[in-house]
């Protein structure tokens, strides 16, 4: 296996893990709150708190990807991502619980913020950087798409306590992968450019727009889903597995982009109806699932939405 070979072996691991950790705490949150005695409220406080550090975090990790490359960072958010889940594992108190998901935050970010960063370079080339990046988030989705049936499996057979262990060694297989590449194999593509021209861009405030409501959409609903088909007197089983239908859809749909884009299928054109249809539909969706009363309507809705 050739040095650039293994870069993309690197990247494809780091992308599963992060899928992981999107699907991890939605799939575990009520055995979470079981054993920690938190309602709803402390839940949220959690995501809340967690979605609020990820602002700096972010931050933070593109300044040190720019300061030290891809590797050591990804190498860290691999790390520290395990280690936040065997601490979480050990000491059941809410205090404890709210460190762990913070320091669980510090990982994914900085493990996400190179695994991306990388994808062009791994798939296609730098030059296909959106047919790339679509094709390292089906990896993404794929990882998000085993974790809830994976953790019902470890659940059922070992309990809370080793169902994290055991995800927190999966946690630590991008950190020993990316050891084997050599130094030359890690460099990514420049993109030298004024950051104040770039603001000045209208095409780069409806991307900041298109973000700004995607990311806790995604979030959101990886987190939800348990509770609002508890509400609907599903077990958690099957609503694990209507989860696993989200990240199926999530997978098709970036998969489908990835490769039209790749060949040239999508126009410009097309690529603009892209940013203006699927928020719409969404919007649609949710809406229904938010007033079904019908067991089977959150089926096709969650697909759907994904």
């Amino acid at each position: 296996m050739s040095g650039l070979q293994f870069v993309t072996a690197v990247t494809i691991s780091g992308a599963l893990v992060f899928g992981m950790a999107l699907a991890l705490f939605g799939s575990l949150k009520l055995a979470v709150a079981r054993r920690l005695h938190l309602d709803d409220g402390q839940v949220r406080h959690l995501r809340i708190a967690l979605n609020i550090a990820l602002i700096p975090l972010v931050l933070l990790c593109g300044v040190l990807l720019d300061a030290l490359g891809a590797r050591p960072v990804l190498m860290a958010g691999s790390f520290v991502l395990s280690v936040a889940l065997v601490s979480l594992s050990l000491r059941p108190t809410y205090p404890h619980a709210f460190g762990a998901i913070l320091l669980a935050g510090l990982g994914v970010t900085a493990l996400s913020t190179a695994s991306i960063v990388l994808m062009p370079r791994a798939f296609f080339s730098p030059a296909e950087t959106s047919a790339s990046l679509n094709l390292g988030y089906v990896f993404i989705a794929l990882g998000a798409l085993l974790t809830p049936v994976l953790a019902d499996i470890l659940l059922d057979r070992v309990g809370l306590r080793r169902t994290l262990g055991a995800f927190a060694l999966l946690a630590l297989v991008p950190a020993f992968l990316a050891v084997l590449p050599q130094a030359e194999h890690w460099q990514i593509a420049d993109h030298p450019g004024d950051s104040a021209a770039l603001l000045a861009e209208p095409a780069s405030w409806l991307a900041a727009l298109v973000f700004f409501v995607y990311a806790p959409l995604e979030a959101s609903i990886s987190l939800w889903t348990l509770t609002l088909l508890s509400e609907r007197n599903q077990d958690e089983r099957e609503a694990g597995g209507l989860l696993t239908g989200f990240w199926a859809g999530f997978l098709a749909s970036r998969l489908l982009v990835a490769l039209t884009q790749h060949m040239g299928i999508l126009s410009e054109v097309w690529d603009r109806w892209l940013v203006v249809i699927p928020p719409l539909l969404a919007a649609v969706v949710i809406g229904n699932l938010a007033g079904a009363s019908h067991r089977g309507r959150p089926r096709a809705g969650l697909i759907l939405l994904g």
